[in-house]
């Protein structure tokens, strides 16, 4: 026998560390130390973040996965389309499908220089069993079955086997057929005379490998992976330019919100409702709109009919700015609203004061509301249209807001074709509950940004709970397809071991002792399946906190630039 070169030296080394259950030692997991996983929990982090790249690639990453025999059977698409359904499985599958059939080999005749190659030591070996073991390595299941997965990005890139998502009882006769097509290792999965007792061991490991590679090709689930689990957060529209708010239509939302009150505190005001009057109503009503308001805007209150006058002339000439335009002060406010209701109704001459209260504020910089909360009609003999509809096509262009509070028919119908007139909004309130109501959606545009803002916030929350929710039902559905894949080798390993495919002392031990011994000492595939698991979705968890804290970033990032554009 020629001398072995040193390569070859060196892999007999690296494989006598170990014989029969010690000999798996070399090709079982590494035990995970601390910080290797949190150097693999920020790469997980890192491919995540990054789109998963890996996970758009083929899955096949030995062989040509395309020539993987433990796909692709018409049941196996079924329960690829439905892996955790139940599936009838019928008699015809496979019938043509032998024990025979399963030792099948590719290029008989004497070893290819590829063959050689990939395994030097059988050169070493006697003809004969270089013959038998060249048949067990040409196998399509054991020359395209991948290594047993040693990372995430592996086991997620993994195609699934035939098996996955069978069950041994429901899918019986699947088990059977499919143990038929593995090849005969036996009897070089066993300790053996093989002449060079140095290559002997080195076949040996070899064989009792590549079988555990072949029940998990056969076997393997689809686990969860994360571009299933994430969706994109989606932030609520901005409000840049104009904001469409139900039946406000659409009304220009710019740096500076203008708000003037119009507030009848004429003598029908002191009618009572529930034991308290309409102006002490109206009042509690207006308070708690303004209180929801964001401090950036501006308001003013008009009163009218709150004076008595010695004639009617004199009575409807009564107009008053009890509050000039400024930033809300509860306090201020509340006093200027203490006045008792005892005059007439001259809605046309309160409407044109207005518009000399905010003529300072007109052009594209500003947006001017004028709400009016009355219970009746004119009654002093002006136009409260005519002067509504001067106002809004002066510079100031107003928005107009228009309450009937408790009001009398005829008050109802010139209040709303007020509103008609100018393209604003009119609405009834039968008592404080129906005012605080109708003034609510109307606080509610006012706040624009602010109101974005609460919206964003409340979408951002909404999301991160809707990730979590669907990473843990990710996390279930691992345990689940973990539990069913340990399962199904366990059958597969029996199976394979009563139709003499694989000797019962050693290969059958070997994947015990490598795949699923859950012994304290044992470092197997299962142990590690479920250490990459607790890795995984750890990594889940932080990408989602990272991405909600951007998130949130985002929103106020955007909220406080608009603020400063509005300060400018």
């Amino acid at each position: 026998m020629t001398k072995k070169p040193i390569a070859m030296e060196n892999q007999n080394q690296r494989n006598k560390e170990g014989t029969g259950r010690g000999i798996a030692a070399g090709l079982k997991f590494s035990p995970y130390r601390r910080g290797i996983q949190l150097i693999l929990l920020i790469v997980i982090l890192m491919w995540i973040i990054t789109g998963c790249s890996l996970l758009g690639q083929n899955h096949g990453t030995a062989g040509n996965p395309g020539e993987n025999p433990s796909a692709g059977t018409p049941q196996r698409a079924e329960k690829e389309n439905n892996p955790d359904g139940d599936s009838n499985q019928g008699d015809s599958q496979g019938n043509n499908q032998t024990e025979n059939e399963g030792n099948a080999t590719e290029d008989e005749g004497t070893l290819g220089d590829s063959l050689e190659k990939e395994y030097p030591w059988l050169t070493s070996l006697k003809e004969e069993d270089q013959r038998e073991i060249r048949k067990i390595l040409t196998h399509p299941l054991i020359k395209n079955a991948p290594p047993i997965p040693e990372n995430l990005s592996d086991l997620l890139a993994y195609p699934p086997g035939r098996l996955a998502g069978l069950d041994p009882q429901k899918d019986e006769s699947e088990f059977p057929i499919t143990a038929a097509l593995l090849p005969v290792f036996r009897p070089y999965d066993d300790d053996r005379d093989w002449g060079d007792p140095t290559e002997g061991e080195i076949a040996t490991a070899t064989i009792r490998e590549r079988y555990a590679r072949a029940l998990l090709s056969l076997t393997m689930e689809r686990f969860p992976r994360p571009e299933e689990i994430y969706k994109d957060f989606v932030k609520p529209a901005l409000p840049a330019g104009e904001i469409k708010a139900g039946e406000y239509g659409e009304v220009p939302y710019r740096a500076q919100t203008n708000v003037e009150i119009i507030l009848d505190a004429s003598g029908s005001m002191k009618e009572k409702i529930g034991g308290k009057t309409k102006m002490e109503l109206a009042k509690e009503a207006i308070q708690s709109f303004l209180g929801e308001l964001p401090k950036g805007v501006n308001l003013s209150l008009r009163l009218f009919g709150h004076k008595e006058a010695p004639t009617k002339e004199d009575a409807c000439q009564v107009s008053e700015l009890v509050y000039p335009l400024g930033p809300y002060k509860a306090e201020e406010f509340g006093k200027a609203m203490e006045v008792t209701p005892s005059g007439w109704t001259n809605l046309a001459y309160t409407i044109q004061q207005a518009g000399e209260d905010l003529k300072g504020y007109q052009g594209e910089s500003y947006t001017n509301i004028v709400v009016i909360v009355s219970d009746g009609a004119e009654t002093c003999g002006g136009d409260p249209i005519k002067e509504a509809e001067a106002l809004k096509k002066s510079e100031i262009q107003p928005y107009f807001h228009l309450i009937g509070f408790n009001a009398d028919p005829k008050g109802k119908e010139q209040l709303s074709a007020i509103a008609k007139a100018v393209g604003g909004l009119y609405r009834d309130a039968q008592d404080a509950e129906g005012l605080k109501n109708e003034l609510k959606p109307l606080g509610e545009w006012i706040s624009g940004w602010d109101q974005w803002r609460k919206n964003a916030l409340e979408a951002a929350k909404t999301h991160r709970k809707e990730m979590a929710d669907r990473i843990a039902k990710m996390e279930q559905e691992w345990d689940t397809k973990a539990e069913r894949l340990i399962g199904n080798i366990r059958e597969l390993n029996d199976l394979a071991g009563k139709k003499e495919k694989i000797g019962v002392l050693a290969g059958r031990i070997y994947v015990r002792d490598t795949i699923y011994d859950t012994s304290p000492s044992s470092i197997t595939f299962e142990r590690e399946l479920n250490n990459l698991k607790s890795l995984y979705f750890q990594a889940l968890i932080t990408k989602l906190d990272q991405d909600y804290a951007n998130i949130i970033e985002e929103i106020d990032q955007t909220y406080e630039a608009q603020k400063e554009g509005e300060k400018k």
